[in-house]
């Protein structure tokens, strides 16, 4: 087995950790401490690997320093800096209780994104496979979890194996995403079938998940998907890709699975009143109330934040608290990262961010592996990062990066 064979295989071992501890904490109700602590551990082991990665390969001398590197180094070294000045610096390292989401897990994203950018590019597919297994698997349960539901007329709640549904809505956007994309990259016609019903599926999973922001981030990525096959002339895939969304769509709508038609237009209410000046902070299920009070404490703490996961602790007056809930994120990934690890960190996520997908167009990287990245950059303006959905949108973001100079003298 060549080397790069055992980079995948972790990738994929990563990937099912994740969906079996999802699993076992939602079957039979674990701690969800359990799998922040399983992430302590990865990220560790993540570490260890990066190193002997990069030992290995300037050894070799085929190391290529890329840009991406360079800003996951200084973020991490951002990240570092937020911990020491933390307000809490127990929960700058491991994350406030409930969430875990603290210098471990956000250094074992990063890890992962690059240990991902190393695998062999005929591997990839098998990875997105996988990440599309676990997405049926939550879509089923979820379908099973929603028709207990309907009984008790209560639709609207429906999560899969992930604790909430608007994560269960970033999991599907994502799935979804890299299904879509397979579709349109593999010409076999068996596997255009698998993959047909497979977008389905995962498109039955989003509407049930409720979330618009995943639906505002799937418009963006269907946009960016017709535009693509029209540019390559594409047009019998594009009318396939058409007809199932209408058709799954009208269809999840009639039997009153998905309460986001009605969504749209509450949003498009509440955007056209903000437009004209008349902004209530209860708009986007009190998002607004929520920026406005992030952006007034972002001036005291602009440089290295209030600490990782210390948002609670950000402001005087005491965390923000609404209807008895008490907010412990921004509910914007990029306020987030901006009042709790400061503006530097905040500018190399969004340059890692830039450089990766815009590095990927150029090279005409496959659908299956952009789709999903501009899909959760989207929604995450309105939704928050956790340890039991990140992961995945860093594996595909890893798997944008192009490593191909190296691969090429390997060959040799």
């Amino acid at each position: 087995m060549k080397k790069k064979d055992y980079l995948s295989s972790y990738i994929i071992f990563n990937i099912l950790v994740i969906f079996i501890c999802s699993f076992i904490r939602e079957v039979f109700k674990t701690p969800y401490s359990d799998l922040g602590k399983i992430i302590v551990f990865f990220s560790i082991v993540n570490i260890i690997i990066s190193i002997v990665l990069l030992v290995k390969k300037i050894k070799k001398n085929i190391y290529q320093l890329k840009i991406y590197d360079v800003l996951i180094v200084l973020i991490i070294v951002f990240l570092i800096i937020a911990t020491v000045f933390a307000r809490n610096v127990s929960v700058s390292l491991f994350g406030i209780g409930g969430r875990y989401e603290g210098l471990f897990s956000l250094v074992y994203y990063l890890t992962l994104l690059f240990i991902s950018s190393f695998v062999d590019k005929k591997k990839k597919k098998c990875i997105v496979n996988v990440i599309i297994g676990t997405g049926i698997a939550n879509v089923l349960y979820g379908l099973t979890h929603m028709n207990y539901n309907m009984v008790v007329n209560n639709p609207t709640w429906v999560n899969g194996f992930i604790t909430n549904p608007n994560f269960f809505g970033t999991y599907m956007l994502m799935c979804l995403s890299c299904s879509m994309g397979m579709f349109i990259l593999d010409n076999d016609k068996k596997r255009n079938i698998i993959y047909g019903i497979t977008t389905v599926f995962l498109l039955i999973g989003l509407l049930i998940s409720n979330t618009t922001s995943c639906l505002l981030g799937f418009g963006i990525v269907f946009i960016y998907l017709l535009i693509s096959l029209i540019i390559n002339k594409k047009f019998e895939k594009l009318v396939i890709l058409l007809i199932i969304t209408i058709f799954t769509s009208v269809c999840v709508y009639i039997f009153d699975g998905t309460t986001l038609f009605n969504d749209i237009i509450k949003t498009k209410n509440e955007v056209v009143d903000i437009s004209n000046g008349n902004a209530d902070d209860d708009y986007g299920n009190h998002r607004i109330r929520v920026w406005k009070k992030t952006l007034s404490a972002v001036p005291k703490n602009i440089i290295h934040g209030v600490g990782i996961d210390n948002f609670v602790y950000a402001f005087d007056d005491g965390a923000i608290v609404i209807r008895k809930y008490t907010y412990d994120k921004a509910h914007n990934e990029y306020l987030q990262i901006l009042i709790c690890e400061g503006i530097f960190t905040l500018v190399c996520y969004v340059l890692l961010y830039i450089t990766i997908i815009v590095e990927g167009i150029r090279k005409k990287s496959d659908l299956y592996l952009i789709l999903p990245v501009i899909g959760y950059l989207v929604q995450a303006f309105f939704n928050i990062s956790v340890i039991e959905v990140a992961p995945i949108f860093y594996i595909a973001i890893g798997l944008c990066c192009s490593k191909e100079k190296e691969d090429k003298l390997l060959s040799k």
